[in-house]
């Protein structure tokens, strides 16, 4: 059986095709497919559940046994990371991602941050013990260069607006920001942003709502 694969061009090396997802009952036949199509390389964005909803649960091992390289990338529908544990696996399987696409640029950060008070043996306010960055970036060819940043900060110690109440936990969000920049000529570039892509209602600190999302767009001259 020939899966049906839909190669796309692009500045990157190697070769890039996008399929739809197998047939469970034709599991394996696929899996040769994609091999005699010369794939050597899969990555799956189907999360846990849909993989055993449609029965893709042995996808990983027997393409491995066909000597095809094996990612999984799940995506949540309009998904980002729920948690601290999770945006720091999107950063390893994203690291793991690029390795396929040369022309992709990541940066990524994760830090831990433990503040007490010393005398009272109490966590500080306003000091969130997680926080990780991914920032992914792509030039496209020598005019455009698209740009993407997720910001995950977990939960911390903080108060209401007015102190009312002195301690309480505030949750944990996770943003993601995009922007796109086409260079028209060696003086003006047309730019184009959209922070917190996903329109996240969140509080940092509490009893100050963040901007919800947001579009920007311009023309950018340089004399």
């Amino acid at each position: 059986m020939n899966p049906k694969l839909y190669w796309v061009d692009g500045p990157w090396p190697g070769k890039l095709a996008i399929s739809a997802r197998p047939r469970g009952d034709w599991l394996e036949d696929e899996i040769c497919g994609w091999r005699r199509a010369g794939v050597d390389a899969v990555v799956s964005l189907l999360t846990p559940q849909e993989n055993e909803d449609l029965q893709l649960g042995e996808e990983s091992d027997l393409a491995q046994a066909r000597g095809l390289h094996f990612l999984s990338l799940p995506i949540e529908d309009r998904g980002v990371p729920a948690d601290w544990e999770a945006a720091s696996r999107a950063v390893a399987q994203a690291g793991e991602l690029a390795g396929f696409l040369g022309h992709f640029f990541l940066r990524d950060g994760a830090g831990f941050t433990q503040a007490d008070d010393a005398i009272l043996h109490e966590e500080l306010l306003r000091r969130p013990k997680h926080k990780a960055t991914l920032n992914a970036a792509w030039q496209v060819n020598e005019a455009l260069s698209l740009d993407s940043t997720l910001l995950y900060v977990g939960s911390w110690i903080d108060g209401n607006r007015d102190f009312s109440i002195p301690r309480l936990t505030a949750p944990a969000y996770t943003t993601v920001n995009v922007a796109a920049n086409l260079a028209l000529s060696a003086h003006w570039t047309l730019f184009a942003r959209v922070d917190n892509l996903f329109d996240r209602h969140y509080q940092d600190p509490v009893g100050f709502l963040q901007p919800a999302l947001g579009l920007f767009a311009g023309l950018r001259g340089q004399l």
